[in-house]
């Protein structure tokens, strides 16, 4: 994965601090921690 800034930055406002809200949107997407439900032995 290669992460680049824009050469024209767009501002925007956030309620959380912009560096978790971004991990946790990340997360989100590519699904970390994500466990799928198995059956019981």
């Amino acid at each position: 994965m290669i992460i680049n800034q824009s050469q024209y930055p767009i501002q925007c406002i956030s309620y959380k601090d912009s560096l978790q809200e971004w991990f946790t949107q990340l997360a989100s997407c590519l699904h970390w921690n994500a466990r799928i439900n198995q059956k019981p032995k």
